[in-house]
């Protein structure tokens, strides 16, 4: 049994953290979207009929999930997992016919947020920047080892309330980062990379979210 003067320094401890467990709220959520890279990508010394040719051929819908923890109603931190696929159409290569070949982009975000909200008993409009992590992968990228690229995220989104604790969000995340794909062993011989680019995705979502607004 704990004894009283323990008892009184564990209150003492925590009784700074009460009123921030008192103000602190949090939400999940699912979404689904659209995502449209609008990046480049440099001129390279070989090429493989099985990868895009542009950024923008990895275009195609996209969904997933999220958390988010509300502190003082107008700080927010989110974490955020999304999937993106696109079938890059089929090729005439030396080899003959190839494709259609399936790809996919994987992306992970952790956002510092605050609500600009002028009223933000009644609707969120959340306004978020941190790190994020985007992995290529499907069949156009695993021959590749699924690059994962590190780089920045950036989003807008608008949370207003449907009922009790439910709520419909609409959101625009912005990603920069640069998309590196090294050139294969038995390519070494060549200079520089298969793909080589700075890319800015974009992932325009609409979804909704369980949790007090």
């Amino acid at each position: 049994m704990t004894s009283l003067p323990s008892r009184v320094l564990l209150a003492v401890l925590l009784s700074p953290l009460l009123p921030l467990t008192a103000q602190t709220s949090g939400a999940i959520g699912l979404f689904a979207g659209y995502y449209r890279p609008f990046g480049h990508f440099d001129p390279a010394s070989i090429y493989s009929t099985a990868l895009p040719t542009e950024p923008s051929d990895l275009r195609g819908p996209a969904w997933g999930g999220l958390g988010q923890l509300v502190i003082h109603r107008r700080f927010g931190l989110e974490a955020e997992l999304a999937v993106a696929r696109s079938v890059l159409p089929e090729v005439i290569s030396p080899a003959g016919p190839r494709g259609p070949t399936k790809a996919e982009v994987d992306i992970a975000a952790l956002e510092g947020q605050y609500d600009v909200s002028p009223k933000p008993e009644r609707y969120r409009v959340w306004l978020g920047a941190g790190p994020a992590m985007i992995r290529h992968g499907g069949d156009a990228y695993a021959p590749y080892g699924s690059p994962v690229s590190v780089g920045g995220a950036a989003s807008a989104a608008v949370v207003v309330p449907l009922r009790s604790d439910l709520q419909l969000a609409f959101d625009l995340t912005t990603l920069w980062y640069v998309f590196d794909l090294a050139m294969p062993s038995q390519f070494q011989s060549n200079p520089g990379s298969l793909e080589h680019g700075a890319q800015r995705d974009a992932l325009l979502r609409v979804g909704v979210r369980w949790g007090r607004l």
